[in-house]
This record gives structure tokens, sequence and C-alpha cells, in this order.
């Protein structure tokens, strides 16, 4: 990485990448509803709740994800460090 700043967009693209694969988790937790007749999870996790988190999940770390996109660019379109990063 050329500017400091930029070492801030790591902790968003990790964030990203964990959300992701919560997204994917609870769309095989759906996808399992569907094919299979019994359901233990039913009382934990009903198939509204889970389908909303999975729907919510992907907004959430797309914003990460360009939140970090936009922390690592812009000091590398600018050629400057980023004033506030904080």
């Amino acid at each position: 990485m050329k500017y400091e700043t930029q070492k801030i967009a790591y902790s968003y693209f990790v964030a990203a990448t964990a959300l992701f694969g919560l997204q994917v988790l609870f769309g095989l937790i759906i996808g399992a509803k569907y094919v299979w007749d019994h359901d233990p999870l039913l009382y934990i996790l009903p198939f509204n709740i889970t389908r909303a988190i999975h729907i919510n999940l992907l907004i959430i770390w797309l914003l990460f994800g360009f939140m970090g996109g936009t922390y690592y660019l812009v000091p590398e379109e600018a050629k400057t460090e980023i004033y506030s990063p904080g």
C-alpha cells in the first residue's frame, strides 16, 4: 500500500467478507427449509426472520465493501493522505 490511510480499508474488506459468509450461510439455511420436510430450526429461526436477515446482510456487506473501496481508492486518486480518516 502506497498510503497509510489505505490500511483502514483492510478492516472494511474483512468485515464485508465475514458478512458475505454469513449471508451465504443464511441462504443455505433458507434452501434447506425448502428441501427437507422436517425443520429442526423452525422455532429458533423461522423462515421470515431468516429471509430478512439474509437480505439485510446483502445490503450491509455491500455498504462495507463500498466504504472499504472508497478508503482505498480516494488516497490513490488524490495522490495524498486523507485529511481526517477517523
